[in-house]
């Protein structure tokens, strides 16, 4: 069978610009769960420190971390679950590490 889901979206979480991913691994728990699926807005702004986002990191591919600035100016890319370290990002990567915004997680409790 097809692993496409069809979800309904609350109109105000709505944008036509925006993709829905399903999250995998516990690094973002419990924020995120694992399986959770989250919606990606495009970065219309600049980046809100705390705000969580999809970032491309070399190794690891895409994933989802809070965004944090160190005290000397590098972004921190933070797991909310404490099994996992910070991840400094050189700043001459910023630009294309940050790939959108979540804006909303749809998940069971």
């Amino acid at each position: 069978g097809s692993s496409e889901h069809l979800i309904q979206i609350l109109p105000q979480y709505y944008r036509t610009d925006m993709v829905a991913l399903t999250v995998r691994g516990d690094s973002m728990e419990p924020t995120i769960k694992n399986g959770a699926i989250v919606g990606i807005a495009p970065l219309t702004e600049d980046i809100t420190e705390g705000g969580i986002y999809l970032v491309s990191i070399p190794c690891f591919g895409r994933v989802v971390k809070r965004l944090r600035l160190s005290r000397d100016g590098q972004l921190l890319l933070i797991s909310d679950n404490p099994d996992y370290e910070p991840i400094t990002v050189n700043p001459a990567e910023q630009e294309k590490t940050v790939l959108g915004q979540v804006v909303w997680v749809l998940q069971s409790v």
